[in-house]
Protein backbone atom coordinates (compact mmCIF):
# COMPACT_ATOMS: atom_id res chain seq x y z
CA UNK A 1 0.00 0.00 0.00
CA UNK A 2 2.63 2.36 1.06
CA UNK A 3 4.50 1.37 -2.38
CA UNK A 4 1.28 2.71 -4.28
CA UNK A 5 1.24 5.78 -2.33
CA UNK A 6 4.32 6.47 -3.09
CA UNK A 7 4.30 5.76 -7.10
CA UNK A 8 0.73 8.14 -6.44
CA UNK A 9 2.76 11.39 -4.54
CA UNK A 10 5.46 10.86 -7.35
CA UNK A 11 3.44 10.82 -10.59
CA UNK A 12 1.30 13.69 -9.54
CA UNK A 13 4.16 16.18 -8.48
CA UNK A 14 5.69 14.86 -12.09
CA UNK A 15 2.47 16.28 -13.64
CA UNK A 16 2.30 19.23 -11.32
CA UNK A 17 5.56 20.17 -12.24
CA UNK A 18 4.96 19.72 -16.00
CA UNK A 19 2.26 21.67 -15.69
CA UNK A 20 4.29 24.41 -14.16
CA UNK A 21 6.80 24.15 -16.79
CA UNK A 22 4.25 24.74 -19.43
CA UNK A 23 3.03 27.53 -17.44
CA UNK A 24 6.28 29.48 -16.91
CA UNK A 25 6.88 29.22 -20.26
CA UNK A 26 4.25 30.86 -21.36
CA UNK A 27 4.63 33.70 -19.47
CA UNK A 28 8.18 33.59 -20.97
CA UNK A 29 7.42 34.62 -24.64
CA UNK A 30 4.63 36.69 -23.47
CA UNK A 31 7.49 38.71 -21.65
CA UNK A 32 9.23 38.30 -24.90
CA UNK A 33 6.52 39.73 -27.13
CA UNK A 34 6.94 42.91 -25.24
CA UNK A 35 10.66 42.90 -25.16
CA UNK A 36 10.91 42.56 -21.05
CA UNK A 37 14.06 40.11 -21.39
CA UNK A 38 14.49 40.39 -17.75
CA UNK A 39 11.05 39.34 -16.79
CA UNK A 40 11.77 36.51 -19.48
CA UNK A 41 14.58 35.26 -17.68
CA UNK A 42 13.10 34.75 -14.60
CA UNK A 43 10.40 32.67 -16.14
CA UNK A 44 12.61 30.74 -18.27
CA UNK A 45 14.70 30.21 -14.77
CA UNK A 46 11.32 28.93 -12.97
CA UNK A 47 10.67 26.91 -15.82
CA UNK A 48 14.00 25.16 -16.16
CA UNK A 49 13.60 24.25 -11.87
CA UNK A 50 10.53 22.23 -13.34
CA UNK A 51 12.39 20.36 -15.51
CA UNK A 52 16.00 20.66 -15.03
CA UNK A 53 16.70 17.91 -17.59
CA UNK A 54 14.88 19.14 -20.58
CA UNK A 55 17.42 21.08 -22.97
CA UNK A 56 15.20 23.48 -24.48
CA UNK A 57 14.56 25.14 -20.99
CA UNK A 58 18.11 25.93 -21.22
CA UNK A 59 17.78 26.71 -25.17
CA UNK A 60 15.08 28.95 -24.47
CA UNK A 61 17.11 31.04 -21.62
CA UNK A 62 20.24 31.08 -23.41
CA UNK A 63 18.12 33.24 -26.58
CA UNK A 64 16.80 35.74 -23.39
CA UNK A 65 20.66 36.30 -22.30
CA UNK A 66 21.51 37.04 -25.75
CA UNK A 67 19.00 39.84 -25.86
CA UNK A 68 20.62 41.38 -22.97
CA UNK A 69 23.90 40.85 -24.19
CA UNK A 70 25.10 38.05 -21.40
CA UNK A 71 26.86 35.88 -24.40
CA UNK A 72 29.18 34.30 -21.43
CA UNK A 73 25.74 33.50 -20.19
CA UNK A 74 24.25 32.10 -22.86
CA UNK A 75 27.31 29.94 -23.70
CA UNK A 76 26.71 28.45 -20.75
CA UNK A 77 23.20 27.79 -21.38
CA UNK A 78 23.87 26.61 -24.93
CA UNK A 79 26.69 23.73 -23.38
CA UNK A 80 24.07 22.52 -20.85
CA UNK A 81 21.80 22.21 -24.02
CA UNK A 82 24.15 20.34 -25.89
CA UNK A 83 25.20 18.40 -22.54
CA UNK A 84 21.71 17.21 -22.97
CA UNK A 85 21.09 16.81 -26.26
CA UNK A 86 24.08 16.63 -28.10
CA UNK A 87 22.53 15.65 -31.80
CA UNK A 88 20.79 19.31 -32.01
CA UNK A 89 22.61 21.18 -34.19
CA UNK A 90 20.90 24.75 -33.35
CA UNK A 91 22.82 24.21 -30.05
CA UNK A 92 26.20 24.00 -31.51
CA UNK A 93 25.56 26.67 -34.50
CA UNK A 94 24.27 29.29 -31.72
CA UNK A 95 27.00 28.61 -29.48
CA UNK A 96 28.97 29.26 -32.38
CA UNK A 97 27.72 33.01 -32.98
CA UNK A 98 28.08 33.65 -29.41
CA UNK A 99 31.87 32.44 -29.22
CA UNK A 100 32.26 34.65 -32.46
CA UNK A 101 30.74 37.50 -30.97
CA UNK A 102 33.21 37.29 -28.07
CA UNK A 103 36.03 37.26 -30.57
CA UNK A 104 36.76 33.58 -29.54
CA UNK A 105 37.01 32.11 -32.88
CA UNK A 106 38.73 29.06 -32.53
CA UNK A 107 36.20 28.10 -29.90
CA UNK A 108 33.37 28.87 -32.84
CA UNK A 109 34.92 27.21 -35.37
CA UNK A 110 34.95 24.14 -33.69
CA UNK A 111 30.95 24.76 -32.90
CA UNK A 112 30.55 25.64 -37.00
CA UNK A 113 32.54 22.28 -37.93
CA UNK A 114 30.39 20.52 -35.41
CA UNK A 115 26.99 21.76 -37.23
CA UNK A 116 28.27 21.23 -40.46
CA UNK A 117 28.46 17.32 -39.75
CA UNK A 118 25.12 17.28 -38.46
CA UNK A 119 23.81 19.31 -41.11
CA UNK A 120 26.19 19.58 -44.30
CA UNK A 121 24.03 21.82 -46.44
CA UNK A 122 23.99 24.65 -43.79
CA UNK A 123 25.05 27.37 -45.73
CA UNK A 124 25.31 30.19 -42.87
CA UNK A 125 27.65 27.68 -40.73
CA UNK A 126 30.12 27.61 -43.51
CA UNK A 127 29.66 31.66 -43.94
CA UNK A 128 30.40 32.18 -40.65
CA UNK A 129 32.91 29.63 -40.26
CA UNK A 130 34.75 31.29 -43.02
CA UNK A 131 34.33 34.88 -41.23
CA UNK A 132 36.12 33.34 -38.26
CA UNK A 133 38.92 32.31 -40.28
CA UNK A 134 39.14 36.45 -41.57
CA UNK A 135 39.51 37.35 -37.85
CA UNK A 136 42.18 35.13 -37.50
CA UNK A 137 43.78 36.34 -41.11
CA UNK A 138 43.39 32.84 -42.51
CA UNK A 139 42.53 34.25 -45.89
CA UNK A 140 42.60 31.60 -48.24
CA UNK A 141 41.63 28.93 -45.84
CA UNK A 142 38.17 31.29 -45.52
CA UNK A 143 37.83 30.98 -49.15
CA UNK A 144 36.47 27.67 -49.74
CA UNK A 145 33.90 28.17 -46.75
CA UNK A 146 32.13 31.38 -48.78
CA UNK A 147 32.37 28.86 -51.83
CA UNK A 148 30.76 26.55 -49.75
CA UNK A 149 28.47 28.91 -48.83
CA UNK A 150 27.22 30.31 -51.87
CA UNK A 151 27.32 26.59 -53.13
CA UNK A 152 24.33 25.63 -50.97
CA UNK A 153 23.07 29.40 -51.37
CA UNK A 154 23.50 30.77 -54.73
CA UNK A 155 22.61 34.10 -53.94
CA UNK A 156 24.60 34.46 -50.45
CA UNK A 157 25.45 38.30 -51.19
CA UNK A 158 27.57 38.39 -48.08
CA UNK A 159 29.73 35.38 -48.91
CA UNK A 160 30.46 37.00 -52.49
CA UNK A 161 31.48 40.29 -50.43
CA UNK A 162 33.79 38.51 -48.41
CA UNK A 163 34.96 36.40 -51.18
CA UNK A 164 35.52 39.80 -53.05
CA UNK A 165 37.29 41.60 -49.61
CA UNK A 166 39.85 38.40 -49.30
CA UNK A 167 40.75 38.72 -53.63
CA UNK A 168 40.71 42.59 -52.97
CA UNK A 169 43.36 42.01 -50.07
CA UNK A 170 45.43 39.48 -52.46
CA UNK A 171 45.77 42.16 -55.20
CA UNK A 172 43.40 39.88 -57.63
CA UNK A 173 41.47 42.84 -58.59
CA UNK A 174 39.40 41.04 -61.42
CA UNK A 175 38.02 38.58 -59.07
CA UNK A 176 37.40 40.94 -56.46
CA UNK A 177 35.49 42.92 -58.76
CA UNK A 178 33.64 39.55 -60.46
CA UNK A 179 32.51 39.21 -56.58
CA UNK A 180 31.47 42.83 -56.24
CA UNK A 181 29.33 42.46 -58.86
CA UNK A 182 27.84 38.84 -57.99
CA UNK A 183 27.49 40.71 -54.26
CA UNK A 184 25.69 42.82 -55.26
CA UNK A 185 23.48 41.29 -58.22
CA UNK A 186 22.28 38.81 -55.61
CA UNK A 187 21.27 41.65 -52.72
CA UNK A 188 17.58 42.86 -52.86
CA UNK A 189 18.27 45.38 -49.95
CA UNK A 190 20.90 47.32 -52.15
CA UNK A 191 23.50 47.53 -49.49
CA UNK A 192 25.34 50.83 -49.68
CA UNK A 193 29.01 49.43 -48.54
CA UNK A 194 28.90 47.09 -51.62
CA UNK A 195 28.58 49.59 -53.90
CA UNK A 196 31.49 51.78 -52.35
CA UNK A 197 33.54 48.97 -52.52
CA UNK A 198 33.41 48.55 -55.87
CA UNK A 199 33.52 52.00 -56.88
CA UNK A 200 36.65 52.50 -55.11
CA UNK A 201 37.91 49.49 -56.96
CA UNK A 202 37.30 50.40 -59.99
CA UNK A 203 38.48 54.11 -59.45
CA UNK A 204 41.93 52.16 -58.80
CA UNK A 205 41.28 49.93 -61.77
CA UNK A 206 41.37 53.36 -63.77
CA UNK A 207 37.43 53.31 -64.46
CA UNK A 208 36.78 56.26 -63.07
CA UNK A 209 33.18 56.93 -64.82
CA UNK A 210 32.17 53.71 -63.42
CA UNK A 211 33.79 54.08 -59.89
CA UNK A 212 32.28 57.24 -59.73
CA UNK A 213 28.59 56.08 -60.24
CA UNK A 214 28.88 53.90 -57.91
CA UNK A 215 29.85 56.21 -54.66
CA UNK A 216 27.08 58.16 -55.99
CA UNK A 217 25.05 55.11 -55.48
CA UNK A 218 26.66 54.73 -52.34
CA UNK A 219 25.61 58.11 -50.74
CA UNK A 220 21.93 57.51 -52.05
CA UNK A 221 21.80 54.54 -50.70
CA UNK A 222 23.36 55.55 -47.48
CA UNK A 223 21.51 58.93 -46.78
CA UNK A 224 18.14 56.63 -47.54
CA UNK A 225 18.94 54.43 -44.83
CA UNK A 226 19.81 56.88 -42.25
Amino acid sequence: MKTIISFLFLAITSFAKSQDYEIYKALAIENINHQDFKSALLNFTKMIACEPENADGYFNRAFTLEELKNFKGAIADYTKSIALDSTNVDFYFLRGIDFQKLNKYNLAIQDYTKTILLEPNNADAYYFRGKCNLGLKNYKIALPDFDLAIFYRVNHHKAYFEKANIFFKLKNYQKALYNYDKAIENDDDNSAIYFKKRGLLKIKLGQNKEGILDITKYKQVYSKDN
